[in-house]
């Protein structure tokens, strides 16, 4: 059996490259299961005992329909664990198990096609009928973005625990057999619960972000005052004129001047005022833009949109000592 599905698994990898491994993996388990004259259920069951662990992830029958196929890491589930859980356990799960259910009461999570996933558009999407189901970049790496669940069967005396483990190919499983699931807390699933929290927290910068840009006036001269009204110096007090011409070496009157009137401004001064407040790269651009500059096409200029987006927490005396030490000119005035 293992030899037959390996010339399988080769063929159809060599004749449709292009093929999603799932998609593949479930072929190969329909054509296994005709060859054998078994059902798709026992193939499946076979493969996986045989070691192919990615079997696991075709041809899963729930509630009266088969699943859509999904991929994972082949080394990302052991024994007995599963990334499918049907609504009774998913019900159970999110109401009992203390560490799980907290976990859901972040909003981090949704159960979607039968799964624990993370709630973020990478993972999820919405069908044509309005529901919401798995990507295509999802189904193929569900190790990354859905939670992994401990399987415990229960069923007849008639058929005992080995009837699971040791199937043949010339049987189905027992319709009066059902499956408990469990959270695993093991070190798989706590990375995947602390991805969903950095996808948060991105997705929430990014909106936060997005909110600033879209109530900023259209004006350099406006957005410059409403960054330095909503700015705060490392103390908590709020931004100042003085505080600003004291990072940048710009005049107190100057900075005061560009705030209420539109004046031309030089990109190096721009530049030094982007620092001087720590604008994030989104509103530095945008500053710049306004002000009617924009970077180089040269080498200089690249160097310095590299300051602006990647060392903007930086002081604008070591940004300047990065632009001295490339031989380029520097921002603002030296302080």
């Amino acid at each position: 059996t293992r030899k037959k599905l390996k010339e399988i698994l080769l063929r159809l990898h060599i004749e449709n490259s292009e093929r999603s491994d799932s998609d593949i993996m479930e072929e190969a388990i329909e054509e296994l299961a005709d060859f054998f004259a078994v059902s798709k259920f026992a193939a499946k069951l076979r493969a996986i005992e045989l070691g192919f662990s990615q079997a696991q992830g075709v041809w899963n029958y729930l509630n009266g329909t088969y699943l859509p196929s999904f991929s994972f890491k082949a080394t990302a589930l052991n024994k007995d664990e599963s990334y499918i859980i049907d609504i009774r356990n998913a019900c159970y799960e999110a109401s009992f198990d203390v560490s799980f259910k907290a976990n859901l009461e972040k909003g981090d999570f949704i159960y979607v096609d039968y799964m624990y996933c993370i709630n973020d558009e990478k993972y999820v999407e919405k069908s044509a009928d309005g529901k919401c189901t798995l990507t295509s970049y999802a189904r193929q790496h569900v190790d990354e973005c859905c939670i992994k669940f401990k399987q415990k069967f229960k069923i007849t005396k008639t058929q005992g625990d080995a009837y699971y483990t040791q199937c043949s190919l010339c049987r189905d499983i027992d319709a009066s057999s059902y499956c408990e699931c469990t959270y695993i807390e093991d070190e798989d699933n706590q990375d995947v619960v602390q991805r969903a929290i950095e996808l948060k927290k991105l997705k929430e910068e990014g909106e936060r972000i997005t909110g600033i840009l879209r109530s900023l006036p259209m004006s350099f001269s406006g957005t410059l005052d409403a960054h330095m009204k909503r700015l705060k110096k490392e103390d908590g007090t709020k931004m100042t004129n003085l505080e600003l011409a004291l990072r940048t070496g710009l005049s107190d009157r100057y900075i005061q001047d560009l705030r209420k009137e539109e004046k031309n401004v030089s990109y190096e001064t721009v530049c030094a005022i982007c620092i001087g407040l720590h604008l994030h790269p989104k509103f530095s651009n945008d500053l710049i833009k306004k002000s009617r500059n924009d970077y180089p096409l040269t080498e200089e200029g690249y160097f310095g949109q590299f300051l602006i987006e990647h060392h903007y927490m930086e002081t604008l005396d070591l940004c300047n000592e990065k632009l001295r030490e490339m031989g380029y000119k520097t921002w603002g005035k030296d302080l």
